[in-house]
């Protein structure tokens, strides 16, 4: 949920990468935010960990601007078919999530 915050993400792209149902009630998201674990459906525990993998990632590529890791995340990119790494991962789930990890980590070629 930090990341979230960090990346300046709203309700609706929290629940979209998380793969929570779409009407996920903006309050879930603050109970998370509390502690209140996530569920715990193997599709969503592995999209918490790769997009930590993806926050950590941008702390090291960006150590001294995290400001940076939230520009990286929400500006489109040609590469991408002018999409940002967030569109591309709301719309891919957690094989895009993956992608954008290693594409960001140097394991996967632009």
């Amino acid at each position: 949920m930090a990341a979230f915050a960090e990346w300046g993400l709203d309700a609706t792209d929290q629940v979209a990468l998380l793969g929570l149902p779409a009407d996920t009630k903006p309050r879930a998201l603050l109970r998370y935010r509390r502690g209140t674990p996530l569920p715990g459906n193997p599709d969503l525990i592995a999209r918490a960990e790769m997009l930590l993998a993806i926050q950590h990632a941008l702390h090291s590529a960006f150590p001294h601007n995290p400001a940076l890791g939230a520009l990286w995340i929400t500006t489109r990119s040609v590469v991408l078919g002018d999409r940002s790494p967030l569109e591309v991962m709301q719309a891919g789930g957690l094989d895009s999530i993956r992608h954008m990890h290693q594409r960001l980590t140097g394991a996967s070629p632009w």
